[in-house]
């Protein structure tokens, strides 16, 4: 008898959990003897994204290759059409969108490494995939809403970018328990961000319009408790007549400071509480015509920043200790 060429269980699971998950739905639909197995083995998906496109008024939804496109019909309401690589749809029932989440998404062994939420309403109340280690955001006006009725939900990592002036996202649990959370916003015009809670070693970023911008979360940082070392908040300026030396005197008028040096750089200090304190540093990006102004305040532990001596001293001791670093 000749020997059987016959995949065994565990070679063919160890291929299907490596397979990209276009070949592998194709492999499973051409091989209907594993298609009871294949629904079995864990699903381990690199990226996953559903965006909201309002200028070619349609909706993606990308798995790791594989899209799929609602277009939404001008004739009727709240209905869509469903375009993939091979076929159209008549005209369906916005819902569809949720039922195609739920079909691909809610499964008992998935693994996403990165889920993007691209200016889109979270589709289905109640349900959001398990095991996604990185989530990301990118906010339109309103889709936060759907974001509140998710419970329980809990993610490694969270990046938001933040271009509109009133969400309220920076409120909802998920995104300020991250264990490391990474916002990118506007200048806002509400207190969303000034009222998120702090409880991670959190990187933000946010366009500064008005010198109250940074000086207010400065004030914020100084105010609250139990701060992780680390967190860092950026406040940048594009405007053309900003002036550090404005900015730095409305600081010591409002707040307790003391001139220091941290690695090589001239920076402002503050005591914090506990063996911490609060650096605030300074830099130029950009171009003559496009000057870029960044002004940031960071939580170290205390003693990470150096006082300055005073005068001509101060000059030397500075060259010395930027020689020093580098």
């Amino acid at each position: 008898m000749c020997p059987s060429n016959a995949m065994t269980y565990p070679v063919l699971r160890s291929i299907l959990i490596r397979m990209n998950f276009v070949k592998r739905k194709e492999l499973a639909g051409h091989c209907p003897a594993i298609q009871k197995m294949e629904r079995n083995v864990p699903y381990r998906l690199k990226s996953v994204q559903i965006t909201d496109d309002q200028v070619s008024q349609c909706c993606r939804v990308w798995i790791d290759g594989m899209i799929i496109r609602f277009d939404y019909t001008r004739r009727r309401k709240d209905f869509c059409r469903v375009v993939t690589s091979r076929m159209s749809t008549l005209d369906l029932p916005d819902k569809v969108i949720s039922r195609c989440i739920l079909f691909y998404l809610n499964r008992k062994d998935i693994h996403i490494k990165q889920l993007t939420i691209n200016k889109m309403k979270w589709p289905v109340q109640r349900f959001f995939p398990k095991n996604v280690v990185s989530l990301k955001i990118i906010t339109a006006r309103g889709m936060e809403n759907s974001l509140r009725l998710l419970k329980n939900v809990h993610f490694k990592r969270v990046i938001v970018d933040n271009q509109c002036d009133t969400s309220t996202i920076f409120e909802i649990p998920m995104i300020y328990e991250a264990k490391y959370l990474m916002i990118d916003t506007v200048d806002m015009i509400n207190e969303a961000l000034l009222d998120m809670p702090l409880v991670s070693a959190a990187k933000i970023n946010q366009k500064m319009n008005a010198n109250s911008t940074f000086i207010d979360f400065v004030q914020k940082l100084i105010d609250s408790e139990n701060l992780c070392i680390g967190l860092k908040y950026t406040a940048t300026s594009h405007d053309h007549n900003f002036v550090l030396r404005n900015l730095k005197s409305e600081l010591r008028v409002r707040i307790n400071v003391r001139k220091t040096n941290w690695k090589g750089r001239n920076c402002l200090t503050i005591d914090m509480e506990g063996e911490k304190e609060l650096v605030i540093s300074w830099y130029k990006t950009g171009t003559v015509f496009f000057p870029k102004h960044h002004v940031t305040a960071q939580v170290l532990n205390k003693g990470s920043s150096k006082n300055r001596a005073s005068g001509v001293i101060e000059h030397f001791v500075n060259v010395y200790t930027s020689l020093r670093n580098n």
